[in-house]
């Protein structure tokens, strides 16, 4: 479960301390390759499933796991839902993991970056992003703390809107909500522009075409294949 995953945490105080501790890590896991400057406290979960990109936490909420990246490649073909229905072991588990864009970079940010995960009827993964349907919702949470595993961000929840999964939800039109990369500022307005004509209420929150964006996305059961979508900037 989350927690026994959180316990694998590494702490550390000095920089004497932390040459020690990764050369133990290292010792220890001598056929793993861990990337120029991530941070220790993640290495033995790292060890264990090099798709692991970071932590994704929100208060008062039930929302405190790992975040997975499995992008596309020449075996596994389209992984992005690799880990739709299974968990950080990669073993059959119908909550899943939740899990990063496959266009997004992995474990540096991208503009924006979203992250996927299951709306659970018994409350669990991403269910609690429903609580994002009412502004007394986004006062209880309004920060989103979301760890790669290179640095902590904390991002504000900007806006909260629920939006059709497929075309034919909306005489063919689809908004791509979870566009990573814009080819200019102006379109980068844009998306702004099509989040606030969605949004169901004001936040209060500003944001301007310099910001970073994180986006979580779970299904949403007020319509057939819509998606309930929360989008925070980076502090």
């Amino acid at each position: 479960n989350q927690e026994e995953l959180k316990e694998n945490h590494i702490e550390t105080e000095t920089i004497d301390n932390l040459e020690i501790q990764w050369n133990a890590i290292k010792e220890k896991y001598p056929t793993v390759e861990f990337p120029d400057g991530m941070n220790i406290k993640w290495a033995e979960l790292y060890a264990k499933n090099q798709d692991l990109i970071g932590w994704l936490t929100i208060d008062n909420t039930n929302i405190d796991s790992p975040g997975m990246h499995k992008p596309s490649d020449r075996d596994n073909g389209d992984a992005q839902d690799f880990y739709l229905k299974r968990n950080f072991y990669k073993n059959d588990d119908k909550y899943g993991t939740p899990y990063l864009n496959k266009n997004n970079a992995g474990a540096t940010l991208d503009l924006n970056n979203t992250i996927y995960g299951h709306n659970m009827m018994d409350g669990l993964s991403f269910a609690q992003l429903e609580k994002y349907y009412t502004i007394e919702g986004f006062k209880e949470s309004p920060i989103i703390k979301y760890s790669t595993i290179y640095e902590d961000y904390y991002f504000k929840v900007y806006a909260a809107f629920i939006t059709n999964g497929y075309p034919s939800g909306d005489n063919g039109y689809l908004f791509n909500y979870n566009m990573t990369h814009f080819p200019s500022k102006a379109n980068f307005e844009k998306f702004i522009e099509a989040i606030d004509e969605r949004k169901l209420y004001d936040t209060g929150v500003d944001i301007t075409k310099e910001d970073t964006l994180i986006t979580l996305s779970t299904c949403s059961y007020e319509y057939t294949d819509f998606r309930t979508v929360v989008c925070a900037r980076k502090i």
